[in-house]
Formats: C-alpha cells, sequence, structure tokens
C-alpha cells in the first residue's frame, strides 16, 4: 500500500552554507559583477536559517562605490538600516569613502553625523577619510574643524591630510603651524610624506631656504627616511632659481646619505645647467648618471640635445641623438627639428641624411615625423625649388 504523501513539502536545503555564499559575493563584487552579487544577497535572505553578514554587504556597497554607483550604495545601506542585516562602522566608512571620492563632500558629513546620532563610534579611517576629502577639495578649514570634532586622537595621516590641503591652497604658514603642532602630540611624528608635503609648498612659493631647513630636518631625523622626491622637489626649485651649485650639492648629499639618485634628479641638474649655458657639464654629469647606473632617459637625452642646438654644437648633437636610438630612447617631433634644422643652417644635408638613415635602421615608430621634419627643414633651407629637388635625388631616401 503506497504511502500518502504530505500535502506541503518541506522546504528545500539551502544551495549554499554561509561562507559559500560569503565566497560568491565577494567575488562577484571583485569581478565588477554587481547583479550577480545582488541576486545571491537575495537569494541569501529567503533562505530558512541563512542571513548575509555585514561583511558581505560591506564588499557589495564598496564594489557600488568603486563602480560610481553611490546613490545605489547609499540606498543599500539605507535598506540594511531599516532590515535584519545592520550596517556597522565599516559600512559607513565605506559609504564615506565612496561619497569623497565622487566629490559629495556635504552627503559624507551627513553620514559622519548620522553614525553619531545612531549610536556608532566613529574611528580613525572614518575621520581621516572624510579630512583627506575635504582637504583634497580646497575645504581645509571644514578638514580642520572634523580634526578638531574627534573623539579619537589624531594620527600622522590625519595631520597630513591637514597639511597637503593647506599646502596646496598656498596657506604654507597655516600647514607649517599645524606641523609644529604635530611634532608637540605624543606618538605622532612627523613622517616622509608630511616633509615631503611641506617642502613641495615651500618651493612652490620661492621659500627655498626653508624648504632647505626642512630637508635638513628631515635627514637629521632618526624615525624619518631621506626621499628621493623631497630631494628631488628641492633640486628643481634651486634649478628654477638657477642656482646650480646648491642643486649640485643636493646631488652629493643624497649620495652621502644613501640616498640614491634617480633619472628625475640628473636630469632636473642637466636641465638646468643646459638652460645657463652649461652644456659641457651637463654632459659630464650625464656621462657621471650613466656610470652610477642610472639609465638616462628621453627627457635627460632630449634636454642635453637642446642644450647642444642652442649652443651651436651641431655635430654633437647629431651624435647625442644617434646615441640616444642606440639606447632605445625615440626622439620626439621638437628634438627632429631642433636637430635638423641646426644641420640645415650650417650646410649639413649630408650629416641630417645620415641620421636619418640611423633612425630608420632603428626601426622606430616615429619615422614618419622624422620624415617629415627633415623635409621642412630642408625646404626652408634649399629655398629654390630646383635645387631641393635636385637634393631629394641625390639622397637615398623617399619621401
Amino acid at each position: 500500500m503506497a504511502v500518502a504523501s504530505s500535502s506541503s513539502s518541506p522546504p528545500s536545503p539551502p544551495l549554499f552554507d554561509n561562507y559559500t555564499y560569503f565566497v560568491l559575493v565577494r567575488a562577484h563584487c571583485l569581478a565588477g559583477e554587481l547583479q550577480a552579487a545582488m541576486d545571491l544577497l537575495r537569494e541569501m535572505e529567503q533562505q530558512p536559517g541563512m542571513a548575509p553578514t555585514p561583511s558581505m554587504y560591506n564588499f557589495f556597497v564598496h564594489a557600488l562605490c568603486k563602480s560610481g554607483k553611490v546613490p545605489e550604495a547609499m540606498e543599500v545601506v539605507k535598506n540594511m538600516k531599516d532590515g535584519a542585516c545592520k550596517p556597522d562602522v565599516v559600512t559607513f566608512n565605506t559609504l564615506i569613502a565612496g561619497l569623497c571620492k565622487a566629490g559629495r563632500l556635504d552627503e559624507a558629513q551627513q553620514v559622519l553625523d548620522e553614525m553619531e546620532r545612531s549610536g556608532f563610534a566613529a574611528n580613525l579611517v572614518t575621520y581621516n577619510t572624510l579630512i583627506n576629502g575635504l582637504s583634497s577639495a580646497g575645504r581645509s578649514g571644514e578638514a580642520v574643524l572634523v580634526m578638531q570634532g574627534m573623539t579619537t586622537t589624531p594620527d600622522t595621516q590625519t595631520y597630513n591630510a591637514i597639511i597637503h590641503g593647506f599646502c596646496k591652497s598656498g596657506e604654507i604658514d597655516r600647514a607649517y603651524g599645524f606641523l609644529e603642532e604635530m611634532k608637540q602630540r605624543a606618538g605622532c611624528s612627523p613622517d616622509t610624506f608630511t616633509y615631503s608635503i611641506l617642502i613641495n609648498g615651500l618651493c612652490k612659493s620661492s621659500n627655498l631656504r626653508k624648504a632647505d631647513e626642512l630637508l635638513q630636518e628631515m635627514i637629521g631625523r632618526k624615525d624619518c627616511c631621506a626621499s628621493v622626491v623631497a630631494f628631488n622637489t628641492l633640486v628643481d626649485g634651486y634649478c628654477k632659481a638657477q642656482d646650480l651649485d646648491r642643486a649640485r650639492e643636493l646631488l652629493s648629499s643624497m649620495l652621502e646619505h644613501g640616498c640614491a639618485p634617480d633619472v628625475v634628479t640628473y636630469s632636473t641638474i642637466i636641465d638646468g645647467l643646459c638652460r645657463c649655458g652649461d652644456v659641457d657639464k651637463g654632459f659630464a654629469l650625464l656621462e657621471k648618471m650613466v656610470s652610477r647606473g642610472c639609465k638616462p632617459d628621453v627627457v635627460t637625452y632630449t634636454v642635453l640635445v637642446t642644450g647642444l642646438c642652442k649652443a651651436g654644437k651641431m655635430v654633437e648633437a647629431c651624435r647625442l641623438v644617434k646615441r640616444m636610438l642606440e639606447d632605445g630612447c625615440t626622439p620626439n617631433a621638437v628634438t627632429y627639428s631642433l636637430v635638423f634644422d641646426g644641420l640645415c643652417k650650417i650646410d649639413k644635408l649630408d650629416m641630417a641624411n645620415d641620421l636619418l638613415t640611423s633612425i630608420r635602421d632603428k626601426g622606430r615608430v616615429t619615422d614618419v615625423v622624422a620624415f617629415e621634419t627633415l623635409l621642412l627643414s630642408v625646404k626652408k633651407r634649399l629655398l629654390d625649388r630646383a635645387a631641393f629637388q635636385k637634393w631629394k635625388l641625390e639622397t637615398s631616401i623617399n619621401f
């Protein structure tokens, strides 16, 4: 005799356990598959005895913000507050970060206010995210007010955001004031980034003396590493002020303190030397740069080629372009124009033709630029049409 079946079937067991759902939601969020992640969260909510965790929603809110879907992220957080899975501090921090990135700073501040009203204790991440967003947007005054209202102790990152904001708006004195305040606060010391920000701000305001003092202070601290960025900023400042002696002293100081100069350091000083007419010194520094294991780039070569051309040293400029090609650097249209124009002006058409052949042999992508530049240079030099046609026939280059 057959057993009568029940009128209502027992509910189907969940397809996955909690951990599997978490892994799947996270994977879809990381892949940017937001609809699939949302579908899984809804599916989970409908399973008996199953419920999404705040961590799952946090991944989803982060993915929405990262994709620029901030309004959707706000709606998800609102639904969380009304539902069984309540938002946590990470949820609010994620939403504040998304709002700041989207430039919706007033709403980000409202989220902070709502957090505090709801009994959530904002942490350093909360405050630093909002302070950085306000400072980056030029709203440093508001950032300071947020810092003053913090229920936690500001850290180095907090001060760096404030200092960066004031430097960005040119309020160097206020930025410097926060550096001094930072030094007095227990457990909060300036770091490499702090000094680099201020040195950059001081250089932009042409206060090289103060910037130099800060660099020396930075070097003298045991808890702060010398920064290539800070050195390069000050080197650039001195080069623009045509104080090449001090720029080269800083280069020596870098080597003494174990801070290896990079291609930017060398290129900046070489450019400064060439602009002051000291092309030979620039060339000598290029050789030192190479001997120290620092490979020149297209900027390094271009500033030297430009300096040689302006000094009328066209043969040397031509050789340097060939060396540049050998080193895997492709000259730009400006470099080609300077060299070809210069060679044509001193009637070195054969040398110009030889250089173009070298460019072709190297199979450079910018061959067309070189051809067109040389063509224009020769046309300007050989105004007589017959002479120009004769030159074209005599060369091995086809246009």
